[in-house]
């Protein structure tokens, strides 16, 4: 396994990494594509945003892991829409 950390600290003083298992697959993508993590707002500039979007989409619409609840759906959905896009776009 290796680990990699990707650019700087984000506004909340958190390191973004990349772990690497042993055969080279990406854990972070394996756990968004199975709906176990969520893709950072951080990251949208990072290239890996290009490959872990469509795979936390993927996982939205087959309703896999995290995105299984309705309820987290629309709480989620309620939290971009009224603080986190408002702050993005200031």
């Amino acid at each position: 396994m290796s680990i990699g950390i990707v650019g700087l600290r984000d506004r909340n003083k958190h390191l973004h990494i990349n772990v690497y298992l042993q055969d080279g697959i990406l854990l972070n993508e394996k756990l968004v594509e199975e709906g176990y993590a969520a893709t950072s707002l951080d990251l949208q500039n990072d290239g890996l945003a290009s490959t872990l979007n469509p795979l936390q989409a993927d996982a939205i619409q087959k309703n896999k892991g995290l995105w299984a609840s309705k309820q987290l759906l629309r709480l989620l959905h309620y939290i971009i829409s009224t603080f986190i896009r408002p702050m993005l776009w200031s």
